[in-house]
């Protein structure tokens, strides 16, 4: 598996009304992060418009709040692909104590972006996250 990893610092905008992070920022960080390893992954490899990932479904597990100015990893990493499907894998970690936050395991599907229509992921695509 080959993983990919950023800094974040939670924002005064993560925050909700509990003085944590939102557990629909998380979601959102899933997003973000799947979307920036799948274009830096295919970048000279893949053209970028010609397909998109849609999710199909979420399986969250929150551990432990992170609060404001905490410094988080943020890591992913596609575990396998199944026909249309890949499975990707999102970890949040506290960077100074290493405890994990956060867990999403999502289920995204493969549109080709001309024809609008689920498509198969290919041995080029899978090649370059396995």
């Amino acid at each position: 598996m080959k993983k990919y990893s950023i800094e974040y610092i939670v924002q005064p905008s993560d925050i909700d009304e509990l003085n944590h992070v939102n557990n629909i920022r998380y979601v959102e960080l899933v997003q973000e992060i799947s979307k920036n390893h799948w274009f830096k992954a295919i970048e000279g490899k893949i053209p970028a418009k010609k397909y998109i990932w849609v999710i199909a479904t979420h399986h969250l597990d929150y551990f432990r709040s992170a609060y404001l100015n905490e410094k988080l990893e943020i890591e992913t990493y596609v575990r396998d692909f199944d026909g249309k499907y890949s499975n990707r894998v999102v970890n949040v970690r506290n960077l100074e104590s290493g405890k994990l936050l956060f867990k999403a395991l999502t289920k995204w599907c493969l549109i080709h972006v001309e024809s609008q229509k689920t498509t198969e992921v290919t041995d080029d695509i899978s090649s370059i996250f396995i």
